[in-house]
């Protein structure tokens, strides 16, 4: 079986949401962090936080093949972004999906082309997550 076969967008697609799912998931937290690691789990590990986490992530994703590996990025970005729409359409119950995803984006993409600081992003960031508190839905 060739491995071209195991290389697809779509598995790469299949790996970004392995990797995501998997955020925040030590197997040993230090007596420091676990209080911090309750609070989050308590609040905030719901798919609407995932969601927020999944857009920066796909816009970091984005901004590296535009960098680094532009002869990649159309095919790849095309089908993380029909997958992505498609699996966080399904899983969040939401007809506004491909709207929010957009909406991140472009933010996250004004933010570069202003060439902000790592601190706006993870604020941003931030922000969004915070919203999604006890799994409000996220709004435009």
């Amino acid at each position: 079986m060739a491995i071209s076969k195991f290389e697809s967008e779509e598995n790469k697609f299949a790996g970004f949401i392995y990797l995501l799912c998997s955020f925040g998931t030590s197997k040993e937290p230090s007596e420091a962090t676990e209080g911090v690691k309750s609070f989050v789990m308590t609040h905030f590990a719901r798919d609407y936080a995932l969601f927020e986490l999944a857009c920066y992530m796909y816009f970091r994703i984005d901004m590296w093949l535009f960098c680094v590996r532009s002869d990649l990025r159309e095919k790849i970005i095309r089908v993380f972004q029909r997958e992505f729409v498609t699996l966080f359409s399904k899983a969040l119950k939401m007809d506004n999906t491909a709207d929010l995803f957009k909406q991140r984006v472009n933010k996250y993409g004004e933010l570069a082309r202003r060439d902000a600081d790592p601190q706006e992003y993870h604020s941003s960031l931030s922000q969004l997550i915070y919203r999604t508190k006890d799994n409000q839905k996220p709004e435009l």
